[in-house]
């Protein structure tokens, strides 16, 4: 498989003195897809997240002028951990159930329609290009072909993408919206009656996102669902703030260029479903032009299954 992917950033706007800002969100999935003409997932054929394994090479862009000119590179993805697991599985097996429901067989489905694709934090994100060599021999960008993000269906909204981030939607009144957060519906689903990742007085989700795939009735017993919830043991993790825990986006380690003569630096970083964004930060000194663009690589050294 060809796993080398390279790219380059010129979305960036002077935000004033000599600091420049661009962020640049990569679709791994979609681009691997591409070069290697084959589809390429983001979760399991069971739902589980796919873990892009990758090495990301960051190349100074800055001329002999700017010696103390330094530029930053910040990758965030989403996180490792079993809410993250747990809510693609389950989205996943909902979906299923949604298609059964509607007595839809899978052979009734797009071919390519076995899987979730997720966007980042919108719906019909823009993601960067890979940088291709085309039929003339040329260096540019390449037309990746289609890419269409999963769209739910519930009673409320016919028109849901699944997100990693973005718009946390109240699921204790009618839905309504473009997108909805992943870990955030997976949370609001398990019908606790203080819903923890929502701010204190929303309420129960009577309008779960994941439980009407489901077909499940949206009312219940509080006075039962009230006792289940007191006979349970305390869990052995801070419930407290869960909203930054379990639906924010990770960091990892920054990639640093420039400094009197550093031209690159080399990070490692885990982008589950293939989707990572990167922020980057120019800083320069007092003298010449700092508007170069930015390349960067990226390889993928392996792809595995979330744990």
């Amino acid at each position: 498989m060809e796993g080398k992917l390279m790219y380059t950033e010129t979305d960036f706007d002077e935000t004033g003195g000599l600091i420049d800002n661009a962020t640049s969100k990569l679709n791994l999935a979609r681009d691997l897809s591409a070069v290697n003409r084959k589809g390429m997932h983001m979760t399991t054929a069971k739902g589980v997240p796919l873990v892009y394994h990758c090495r990301l090479t960051v190349v100074k862009p800055f001329g002999t002028d700017r010696p103390n000119s330094i530029l930053n590179a910040l990758v965030y993805t989403a996180q490792h951990n079993y809410v993250t697991k747990n809510a693609a599985v389950q989205l996943h097996a909902a979906r299923e159930q949604m298609f059964k429901n509607a007595g839809i067989k899978k052979s009734d489905r797009g071919r390519y329609d076995s899987t979730i694709r997720y966007g980042w934090d919108t719906a019909g994100d823009t993601y960067n290009l890979p940088a291709l060599f085309d039929a003339d021999g040329t260096f540019g960008a390449s037309d990746v072909g289609e890419w269409d993000e999963t769209i739910i269906s519930i009673k409320d909204d016919a028109s849901l993408v699944p997100v990693l981030f973005g718009t946390e939607l109240r699921e204790d009144v009618v839905v309504n919206g473009d997108t909805f957060n992943l870990t955030n519906a997976y949370l609001n689903s398990r019908r606790k009656l203080d819903v923890d990742d929502l701010d204190a007085g929303d309420g129960a989700a009577d309008h779960s996102i994941v439980r009407s795939m489901f077909n499940v009735e949206d009312t219940n017993d509080a006075t039962i669902q009230t006792t289940a919830d007191d006979n349970q043991d305390q869990p052995p993790y801070d419930q407290d703030g869960v909203r930054g825990t379990f639906t924010s986006k990770s960091i990892s380690a920054p990639a640093s260029v420039g400094n009197f003569g550093a031209v690159k630096d080399v990070i490692d970083f885990d982008a589950p479903f293939g989707l990572a964004e990167i922020s980057w930060t120019k800083m320069g000194d007092a003298s010449g032009n700092l508007s170069q663009d930015v390349i960067f690589w990226v390889e993928i050294l392996g792809i595995s299954e979330m744990q």
